[in-house]
């Protein structure tokens, strides 16, 4: 994304925000008006000027910024010609792309059904979609559908009836419990994100969402980059695996290090010194505090 953005393709990459504020969505022309310069994307640009003459969002496409706009197409590409781009870069600007044009089409509709039934008098139960209105997914091929959404939903269109009698095929499949999948660049990112999942407290918990969990999206990048500088774990094909070092620093750390809580616990006690609260403990206290863990 960096690439792309230091080709003037898209918008400031280190963000979290997933919505463009009003003004934003006011110039979204200029990112179709580019779009429009790639033969892959003419004619879903055409679609979306014909469906959407006003390209206007739903509203959960705009709000609140926290720090930068969501990552589009540039609103203003000002270059005589587009840059050529590599493989890779070509892939995740037409992920960027897709969801874009996905967010300017109608959504798709539909409802919620649950199955209930037996099979040789074993009750079973199953859950559904059914569409009524397929929306952007009409104007997609297939293999586009899942990237411009941005979603795994599985989405069909049935018709049934209390008391009808289904005929099918059943399979069973059969595995194994595997343990938990190593951290890559993008996972470890998400749970660095998502940190006040892991947080019980309320009140801590909100204190790290409100913060956007631990780092910032300039600053995380740096986290396994220095724990690999310092022999704590490697990096795997592409995955990050713990050293033997790692393993005893992990061993030798308290507990309460070792939990997302206590981060949410500085955030907290942060966020009340920042709103002038006259319980909130004070610097040096924070401090003394995280030298005693040590």
């Amino acid at each position: 994304v960096q690439a792309l953005y230091e080709k003037h393709l898209v918008s400031y990459p280190r963000t979290q925000c997933d919505v463009l504020s009003p003004d934003e969505a006011k110039e979204i022309g200029g990112s179709l008006d580019l779009l429009a310069q790639f033969p892959a994307y003419q004619k879903l640009v055409d679609t979306v000027r014909s469906v959407n003459p006003t390209l206007s969002f739903a509203k959960k496409f705009i709000g609140p910024l926290k720090g930068h706009y969501a990552i589009i197409p540039v609103l203003d590409f000002d270059h005589d010609t587009i840059p050529s781009l590599s493989e890779k870069e070509s892939k995740v600007f037409d992920l960027i792309a897709r969801r874009l044009l996905a967010a300017l089409l109608p959504p798709v509709k539909g409802t919620d059904q649950v199955v209930q039934g037996k099979i040789d008098e074993q009750p079973f139960r199953a859950k559904l979609k059914a569409i009524s209105d397929p929306g952007y997914r009409q104007y997609f091929h297939a293999d586009d559908v899942d990237e411009a959404a941005g979603s795994d939903e599985q989405l069909s269109t049935v018709s049934f009836s209390e008391g009808d009698r289904l005929s099918g095929e059943l399979e069973r499949n059969q595995g194994k419990t595997a343990p938990p999948k190593l951290f890559t660049d993008a996972t470890l990112s998400t749970l660095m994100t998502k940190a006040h999942l892991l947080v019980k407290d309320a009140k801590l918990r909100d204190a790290l969402k409100t913060s956007d969990g631990i780092g910032t999206p300039a600053t995380r990048k740096a986290f396994p980059d220095m724990l690999i500088q310092r022999g704590y774990v490697k990096k795997q094909r592409g995955r990050y695996v713990p050293t033997e070092l790692g393993s005893k620093l992990c061993d030798l750390l308290p507990e309460q290090l070792k939990s997302a809580d206590f981060s949410a616990a500085l955030e907290y006690d942060l966020a009340c010194i920042a709103d002038g609260d006259p319980t909130a403990k004070s610097y040096q206290t924070i401090i003394s505090e995280t030298k005693q863990l040590l």
